[in-house]
């Protein structure tokens, strides 16, 4: 006889318990190591468990706790778990053919709802049952609200065409890995029952004397994915590692799908006047920018990488991906670039310092930097030529302008709306941010536009080591990431008062008087904003306010 069972139900880490509607899950609380299995004796379903937690030398492959649980009748049946560094599968076995409903539940029994881990803490795997993804990125905590010791279910309808059922956990390198403890991550999972959907026509009691012991079988095709699954993590691994080591120049650049037309350094050192000082448009942490011209007479600006900017080289690859790919009448055009020996360049259009504020305004910039500025002029952010301590100051100017529908300063409007960024953060301290908004908006999302302004406070902080990193500020406006508290405010904005007394206007304090001092290199580079006492200067002296000098008369 083929087959002689119709259901099986497991109570996985745990002894066996009988629910409240009277479904018996069998224990499994057998002792499986980083690459081990367990069949019943009865040959009704088995276990197998490939995986090694990396860096715990006393590694768990079951969980428990002692905690009541919500959201089920049967608290107990959540109280125990299995767990796996990587791959975690269940067999049954001895199926009769057909429709079956299979249930899985699951709840964290390990506490990862501590406050200070709130933002960090997930256990992510993907579930397949019979060879077939049905749940990616599965994340028990979100599934339960975050609400701790929650109970979760999930319904499923397999096929059985050969006598087994398949369920496979597998950890695809997804979520925390070591948080709060060593080992924490992995599959979990909690009970696991299947019924038919159909009128079984076998006993489910196993046959007293079969004919051919299929143990060895069984066994075989276990160890065999077993194996096939360590492989795969291994394999996993080291692509990870791969990935994450230095590579070579030409190895990641020449590695790129859409590649770029490529000039050769002769005609750009031609065309530049082998980068003549006097062609030179300005220096960022990634290299120097010169104006050039090509012999069809097409006027260009050439990036030059910087032999010293380590975080040039990966700017220089992303910059030839993102350009390469978007073509936009606001977006400056990459004719191409240059990898001869050391020298990296990039070649774009040249253009006269235009475009964004012009969509945005309709004004027209008239300097590369704001007047007095550390920073690029947005407009020109968006056109590719990025400064790291600079960029993300930039954006967040930029985003704060979106959301007001206004230039960064507008001497039109009253007082205390002059320079955007100090009405912003006036706004925020005062928990009024809304009214930031523009008014000719019909509707708009609260929550969302609360993100946005609190993104861009975070990106205007005086200090470049308190602003996030681009790759954060993307994870924040998703969502993807809680918004940090914006609780210092900028030094530019603190400690002073604008007194127009006089005609040409001074900083007061309370016990002195001081003037701010602006430090770039050449005509535009990544700068640094200081407050500083200067007895050799008089208030008298000061000929624009503080702020006009962070943010200049506009764009």
């Amino acid at each position: 006889m083929c087959c002689a069972d119709y259901n099986f139900s497991i109570k996985a880490g745990g002894p066996q318990y009988t629910s409240s509607n009277g479904i018996v899950f069998e224990r499994e609380n057998e002792t499986l190591g980083p690459a081990s299995y367990f069949v019943t004796d009865t040959r009704r379903w088995g276990v197998s468990n490939v995986g090694s937690f990396a860096g715990n030398k006393n590694p768990q492959y079951t969980s428990s706790s002692s905690s009541q649980f919500t959201n089920t009748l049967d608290s107990e049946l959540f109280q125990t778990a299995r767990i796996s560094a990587s791959s975690l599968r269940y067999y049954g076995l001895g199926l009769e053919n057909g429709d079956y409903n299979v249930t899985l539940q699951f709840s964290e029994t390990i506490n990862l709802y501590t406050d200070g881990w709130r933002s960090v803490m997930r256990r992510v795997f993907d579930i397949y049952i019979q060879g077939n993804r049905v749940l990616k990125n599965f994340d028990i905590k979100r599934e339960a609200g975050g609400v701790p010791r929650t109970a979760i279910q999930r319904l499923f309808t397999a096929r059985v065409s050969e006598n087994y059922l398949e369920i496979h956990l597998f950890w695809a390198g997804k979520g925390t890995c070591c948080i709060p403890t060593q080992g924490t991550y992995g599959p979990s999972i909690s009970a696991i029952s299947a019924i038919p959907n159909f009128i079984p026509s076998v006993s489910n009691i196993p046959p007293i004397s079969p004919k051919k012991n299929r143990t060895g079988q069984i066994v075989g095709i276990v160890v065999g994915i077993g194996l096939l699954s360590l492989l795969s993590v291994i394999a996993v691994l080291w692509i990870v590692r791969r990935r994450n080591r230095p590579r070579d120049d030409n190895e990641v650049l020449l590695g790129i799908d859409a590649k770029p037309y490529t000039f050769s350094y002769f005609v750009l050192k031609t065309a530049t006047e082998d980068f003549s000082p006097a062609n030179k448009l300005g220096e960022g942490g990634f290299g120097a920018v010169y104006k050039g011209k090509l012999s069809d007479e097409r006027e260009i600006a050439v990036k030059q990488l910087s032999v010293a900017s380590h975080q040039g080289k990966s700017q220089f690859v992303a910059e030839i991906i993102a350009i390469s790919a978007v073509q936009h009448r606001n977006l400056v055009k990459l004719y191409g670039c240059c990898i001869e020996g050391s020298e990296r360049l990039l070649v774009y259009e040249y253009l006269e310092n235009k475009s964004l504020d012009q969509a945005l305004f309709g004004q027209t910039c008239n300097d590369l930097l704001s007047p007095h500025s550390g920073y690029l002029a947005p407009e020109y952010a968006m056109r590719g030529h990025l400064t790291e301590k600079t960029d993300v100051f930039a954006f967040g100017v930029v985003a704060l302008e979106i959301v007001s529908g206004r230039p960064n300063s507008d001497s039109s409007l009253d007082e205390e709306q002059v320079y955007l960024l100090e009405w912003a953060w006036n706004l925020h301290e005062n928990n009024r941010q809304v009214e930031l908004v523009d008014s000719r908006l019909p509707e708009f999302n609260e929550e969302e536009v609360k993100r946005m302004i609190g993104v861009a406070l975070l990106c205007t902080q005086t200090l470049p080591s308190l602003r996030p990193p681009m790759s954060r500020v993307v994870a924040m406006l998703c969502g993807d990431m809680e918004v940090n508290p914006v609780t210092t405010k900028p030094g530019y904005l603190t400690g002073w008062k604008y007194d127009d007394t006089t005609t040409t206007g001074s900083f007061t304090s309370s016990t002195e008087k001081a003037t701010i001092g602006t430090e770039y290199n050449s005509n535009f580079t990544s700068s640094s904003t200081t407050v500083v006492a200067d007895a050799q200067r008089s208030p008298a002296n000061v000929t624009k306010p503080i702020l006009h000098d962070i943010i200049g008369d506009g764009r």
